[in-house]
């Protein structure tokens, strides 16, 4: 018989262990237990504490079986062992592991999450817990899991981006560190690797958690050939994009420009290649050939001879010949424009492919407008007897038309005025004159004598005026007279206009003086005084005479009395009628006493105690007002402020002061000392003090009336005194809560398990007193343990019921094994594959497999990823991928390349050879599926080559291109002047045969008489390949110069400059004046500026601007006057001129000489002449 001992969970008290007690064996019944403890039934119940027990087991013929426990841990049988590690991104399971202890019979599960098995997937980190019940007991328990997020590692590889044929490159994977990494293909487990064939690579990383992530990466296969996008032609003026349309294969660009970019901006027709580079560092090249759309516009103009009928042409010639569109600056749209004025017209020539070129032709002018001069005789004294004599070159038949409607050359009998005249010729040019006639005045003199006014009512001012010569004359005077002498005039100016017999008019001013005496008024005035009517005004005027008074109020008399305050008015008329007005001011002055005060101030909070005691001098009645309202001389009882008396004599003459009484109070002064009260108790205590001593009274917010308060809780306490002056003061004061103060600290032992926390917190209390203690996890011991790694929050509390908290951190102290392994990758398609594991450390585990196997290492497998996890004898676990790749058959590809010769028929060829010799299969890129490809143009070209068991290898080469493109230049011969002389002769390197195609059409090398424009050719070698070429022949004109020697003009009556032009080289040249002179000289000109278009024999034109200055002097003038004097002709003018000279002179008083004598006062407008 055998004796065994289970333990078995003490549901309803988990700190104890319950001992089962088997048999088995041969043995007769019954049986009896007899244990350790003394206790003999099958079940005991024993302490969760470290301890050996045995049993003993007895039959009923005495034969006996013992089995002894040892219990090592504290009674923890219920574990979270899956999980602790989370791996961010993967899914985690949570599992009840009862170990080597039986659970209760038919036990439930039910989780925090609502399920109700075993094992439970979670979905993230977070906390977890399970209530345990056992049927049999109804008891139950519930055991917590906190499960962390462990973060994923982030591989990332870089390196080779592209490799081309026989090449090779690297890719490295950072964002480490990493425990390991694993490569598909080829299962390499270092960072960095080397690679030498394109594909999509894959690296596995893992950390030291065991927690892993992927990154892909493709390297691309180099030596694309560049696919170029761009226009077949290019109009001139224009710009064109060519780009790389797979730009994304390549890393570097150069093109035959010079251009770094995928992409250039062209202005010129040409060829244009460009040489790529990929990341691999394989090159390509790619051409295309942009051809000129170009044409040349040449024309004819005619000039227009016409000024009323426009008859200007421009013939315009379009090379080569084609359909095109014109666009006229003048709306046209036709190929030739006619009846054309002179002016610039340009055309926009547009051919079919919407090239467009622009051109701009003069039409210049011929024809000859007719000169004007004119002789004028003015008309006078207003008649219509002026003349124009008007004279027109060159002589022609001419129509005239003037401003007042006569159609004569020569018209007469006309007023003073400015008259226009248009001249117009028979080619129908015109020309436009205006002259002006003058009003020529006769002259005669007016002079006075002026009496003066002596009078202010009646006035008896006179002016005698007397006109020379005599004669009969109309006299109008500004004041309605018409007599030529007007008398009885006040002061002032008339003016007085003088006509003749012939309706010449000259008109004078003069002025009346004044020669009266008006009176002068003085006064001296005495004050009423109080408001009486006891004032007085005594007046005085001068000169002495006889004079009449009006006053304001009244009165007539010379002064006035008993007058009341106020303003008194007086006009005063003397015996010759003249006035002067005054005004005089009588004040109100009061009487004069003192106000003085004695001032107590006010020294009481609430009965006023102030007083003023007022005293006025002299002595005598008063009454008064106060601004209280009281009426007694003294006031009393008053608050502090101001106080305003008005006092009142016998006389009503007032006075008034304002008095201010001042404040003389004391208010108490509080301060206090507190206590706080302690950890929410309220046994706080305020301390008031009160200055200056004296009784007072108090009145505290929680209503207590004691001068200090006591037993108080955490606040804000009030409290206002009053003294027995009935002033105040408050203040506040505020209780604090001071809790406890003490300190906590730990000693922490580490977890060192997967399956069993054996984590522990030991803290210490300063100072020593009675506590309590609430953890995070709900225990309330000192000390906690059997603790999985994270964090523990405790509270303590003293015997005040003051509280301190501290958090502590467990961490975890155990050893996961590490997986590594050697891959044998399938080959070629079939499951021959090998994964060989490797686990340190050295140990005891279990494995399993993403496919299912539990061995250690797994053979027989096809190409694709496989996952194993590891499972230590302490719980711990690990997981590792590892990839197996599809290795294909290794066999070479060699080739000889041929270049391509020939730019019309490819002739480039790759002959390949593939080792070792089999059966195989060939895909060109191209489309060809022979062994080897010819007929090839320069370019990139891959081939497939495929064995019998499907392995497939691919390389690419490259085709260069070996061809020489002719190279051209030109020296260019310009046309001249318009003419169709123009050469270009043309150059090709290397020698050779060539066809060459001008786009004027012709097909020689070299073209001759050409008109101005622009020729592009196309050569052709014999080996097919092109260049193309642009030249301009540009239009030269004549070269001549034009110089002159210009006369100044020097007179003001007769012009006499004269330009005399000069044009060389000498030839055969016409000339065109601004002013329309047609002759190589012109003279009698007026200071301005004279432009001439030049024009020689094979119609080359210049211009010319030329600029004749005024040398003339006018005289300059001054006077030396001397005035008339009383109303006399005794005045003179003194002329001086200069510069010196001969001079007529002509005054406005009909004198010619240069200084005239005996003149009255008038105002004299000088002209002088200079001969």
């Amino acid at each position: 018989m055998d004796a065994l001992i289970f333990v078995l969970p003490d549901f309803c008290n988990p700190s104890n262990y319950i001992l089962y007690a088997q048999h088995s064996g041969p043995h007769v019944d019954p049986v009896t237990y007899y244990w350790s403890t003394t206790e003999t039934t099958e079940y005991i119940t024993v302490p969760g504490t470290a301890g050996t027990y045995t049993v003993t087991v007895t039959d009923n013929v005495g034969c006996t079986a013992t089995d002894e426990v040892t219990i090592t841990d504290p009674a923890q049988f219920f574990y979270i062992i899956e999980g602790y590690n989370l791996c961010e991104g993967q899914q985690a399971q949570l599992t009840i592991n009862w170990g080597y202890y039986e659970p209760p019979q038919g036990v439930t599960y039910l989780w925090s999450t609502g399920e109700t098995t075993q094992v439970i997937n979670i979905p993230g980190p977070g906390t977890y817990s399970v209530t345990l019940t056992d049927p049999a007991s109804g008891c139950s328990v519930v055991v917590t899991e906190n499960i962390t997020l462990i973060p994923a590692p982030v591989p990332v590889i870089s390196g080779t981006t592209a490799i081309c044929s026989g090449n090779s490159g690297t890719l490295t994977v950072t964002g480490g560190p990493f425990s390991s990494v694993f490569w598909d293909p080829d299962g390499w487990t270092t960072e960095t690797i080397t690679i030498t064939q394109p594909g999509i690579y894959t690296v596995t990383a893992y950390n030291a958690d065991g927690c892993s992530a992927t990154d892909t990466f493709e390297v691309l296969s180099s030596g694309d050939l560049p696919i170029l996008d761009g226009p077949n032609t290019l109009c001139p003026g224009q710009t064109a994009t060519l780009s790389v349309i797979n730009a994304s294969l390549f890393t570097t660009f150069n093109w035959s420009d010079g251009s770094m970019t995928s992409s250039i901006t062209i202005n010129a027709a040409g060829l244009y290649t460009v040489t790529v580079t990929d990341s691999g560092g394989c090159s390509a090249i790619g051409s295309i050939n942009v051809l000129d759309n170009s044409f040349v516009i040449s024309g004819l103009e005619t000039p227009n001879t016409s000024c009323t009928t426009p008859n200007g042409l421009i013939d315009v010639s379009v090379t080569p010949t084609g359909t095109y569109n014109y666009a006229w600056s003048n709306g046209a749209t036709s190929q030739d424009i006619n009846n054309l004025m002179a002016g610039s017209y340009t055309v926009i020539v547009t051919d079919a492919a919407s090239c467009s070129n622009m051109a701009t032709f003069m039409v210049s002018e011929n024809v000859t407008n007719p000169d004007l001069s004119t002789v004028v005789t003015d008309a006078t004294c207003g008649l219509s007897n002026g003349n124009i004599d008007l004279s027109v070159t060159p002589a022609s038949a001419y129509n005239f038309s003037w401003s007042n409607g006569a159609t004569s050359e020569d018209i007469n009998n006309i007023s003073a005025g400015t008259y226009m005249v248009t001249a117009t010729g028979s080619n129908g040019c015109t020309a436009t004159l205006s002259s002006i006639v003058n009003n020529v005045i006769s002259s005669f003199a007016i002079t006075s004598n002026i009496t003066l006014n002596t009078s202010c009512t009646t006035p008896n001012g006179m002016i005698d005026i007397t006109v020379t010569p005599t004669g009969t004359y109309t006299y109008a005077w500004s004041n309605g007279a018409t007599s030529e002498d007007i008398n009885n005039l006040m002061a002032g100016s008339y003016t007085i206009i003088v006509t003749d017999a012939t309706s010449c008019s000259s008109s004078a001013t003069f002025t009346v003086s004044e020669n009266v005496t008006n009176p002068s008024l003085s006064t001296v005035v005495t004050d009423a005084s109080c408001g009486l009517s006891n004032g007085n005004i005594d007046l005085s005027v001068t000169p002495a005479g006889i004079y009449t008074f009006s006053w304001s109020n009244g009165a007539t008399s010379e002064d006035i009395n008993n007058l009341s305050i106020g303003t008194y008015i007086v006009t005063v008329t003397g015996s010759n009628g003249c006035t002067a007005t005054l005004s005089a001011i009588v004040n109100n002055v009061n009487s004069s006493f003192a106000i003085t005060s004695n001032i107590t101030p006010n020294t009481s909070c609430i009965s006023p105690n102030g007083m003023i005691d007022v005293s006025v001098t002299p002595t005598g009645t008063y009454t008064y007002a106060w601004s209280i309202g009281a009426t007694s001389e003294d006031i009393n009882n008053l608050m502090a402020g101001s106080y305003t008396v008005i006092v009142t004599d016998a006389a009503s003459c007032s006075s008034s002061a304002t008095f201010t009484v001042s404040e003389n109070v004391t208010n108490p002064d509080l301060s206090t000392v507190i206590t706080d009260a302690t950890c929410g108790m309220s046994n706080g205590n305020i301390d008031l003090s009160v200055t200056p001593t004296g009784i007072y009274t108090f009145s505290w917010s929680n209503g207590a009336t004691s001068e200090d308060i006591s037993n108080l809780s955490a606040g804000t306490y009030m409290v206002t005194v009053t003294g027995s002056n009935g002033c105040t003061a408050a203040l506040s004061a505020i209780i604090n809560n001071v809790n406890s103060s003490f300190a906590i600290t730990s000693n922490i032992t580490f977890n060192t398990s997967c399956t069993t926390p054996n984590g522990l917190i030991d803290i210490s209390v300063t100072p020593t007193g009675t506590y309590t203690y609430a953890w995070s996890n709900g225990a309330t011991s000192e000390d906690i343990n059997n603790l999985i790694a994270g964090s523990y929050t405790v509270i303590v509390t003293d015997a005040s019921s003051c509280s301190s908290s501290a958090t502590f951190m467990v961490s975890n102290n155990v050893t996961n094994s590490s997986l590594s392994t050697v891959v044998t990758d399938a080959t070629c398609g079939l499951s021959n594959g090998n994964i060989d594991l490797s686990v340190t450390p050295t140990g005891i585990y279990t494995f399993f497999w993403s496919n299912g196997a539990t061995s250690e290492d797994i053979n027989n497998l096809s190409a694709g990823t496989y996952i194993v996890t590891a499972t230590g004898s302490n719980g711990c676990t690990a997981t590792l991928s590892a990839i197996v790749n599809n290795v294909n058959s290794s066999f070479a590809i060699t080739s000889n390349i041929t270049l391509n010769t020939s730019c019309t028929t490819p002739n480039g060829l790759i002959d390949i050879s593939v080792t070792p010799t089999g059966s195989y299969n060939y895909a060109w890129s191209n489309g060809a599926t022979s062994e080897d490809i010819n007929n090839l143009i320069a370019g990139s070209y891959t081939v497939i080559v495929t064995y019998a068991s499907s392995c497939s290898s691919s390389a690419t080469f490259m085709v260069s291109d070996n061809v020489t493109n002719p190279s051209l230049s030109t020296v260019i011969t310009d046309a001249t002047c318009g003419l169709s002389n123009g050469n270009i002769n043309l150059s090709v390197i290397p020698s050779g045969i060539y066809t060459f195609s001008w786009s004027n059409g012709a097909t020689s090398e070299d073209i001759s008489n050409l008109s101005a424009g622009t020729y592009i050719v196309t050569v052709t070698g014999s080996n097919g390949c092109t260049a193309t070429l642009s030249a301009i022949v540009n239009n030269v004109n004549s070269s001549f110069a034009i110089t002159s020697n210009i006369t100044l003009n020097t007179s003001c009556t007769s012009p006499n400059g004269t330009i005399d032009v000069s044009v060389t080289p000498i030839g055969t040249y016409t000339y065109t004046w601004s002013n329309g002179a047609t002759s190589q000289d012109i003279n009698n000109l007026m200071a301005g500026s004279y432009t001439v278009i030049v024009t020689d024999a094979s119609s080359c034109s210049n211009m010319a601007t030329f600029t004749v200055s005024e040398n003339v002097t006018n005289p300059s003038l001054s006077t030396a006057i001397t005035d008339a004097t009383c109303g006399l002709s005794n005045g003179n003018i003194d002329l001086s001129v200069a510069p010196s000279g001969i001079y007529t002179f002509s005054w406005s008083n009909g004198a010619t000489s240069e200084d005239i004598n005996n003149l009255s006062d008038w105002n004299l407008y000088r002209h002088c002449n200079r001969k």
